[in-house]
């Protein structure tokens, strides 16, 4: 009977072992296919130009923004608030590089001085909030 009992603990052991092993694989398949269909992919068409697919969050913060919805109302952990805020600022780039109105009034009410190279990282310093209001004060 004793090495009966030996057996059945090895053979324990070694579907637990098994079991946890399975376990972890399917954990680490699970986070590295996670944020995959956020991300922005390119098509090839049929004449061999390229056209980007945004996926469904990019394509709800569009909307959100064109309804002129604010992303200081959603949460800051989320996606939604992410791709808004970067909406946001991807949209104030464009105003500003095309009308030269809207850069005075970023120098006069908002004490920003415009310039093409620095733009970007002041925009990055900025909170969503100012984000925002700026957005809405050029429109």
């Amino acid at each position: 009977m004793g090495k009966s009992k030996k057996r059945r603990k090895q053979v324990n052991r070694r579907n637990k072992t098994r079991k946890n092993k399975n376990k972890n694989n399917k954990n680490n398949k699970n986070n590295k296919n996670k944020y995959k269909d956020h991300t922005i992919s390119i098509a090839d068409t049929d004449f061999g130009q390229k056209e980007y697919i945004v996926s469904n969050i990019g394509m709800n913060a569009i909307f959100k923004v064109d309804g002129n919805n604010k992303a200081s109302d959603f949460n800051k952990d989320t996606l939604l608030y992410k791709y808004m805020l970067n909406e946001f600022k991807r949209r104030l780039l464009l105003l500003l590089k095309e009308n030269k109105k809207s850069r005075n009034i970023l120098k006069k009410k908002f004490k920003i001085k415009y310039s093409s190279k620095n733009i970007v990282s002041k925009l990055d310093k900025l909170s969503s909030e100012k984000v925002e209001e700026i957005y809405f004060a050029l429109l």
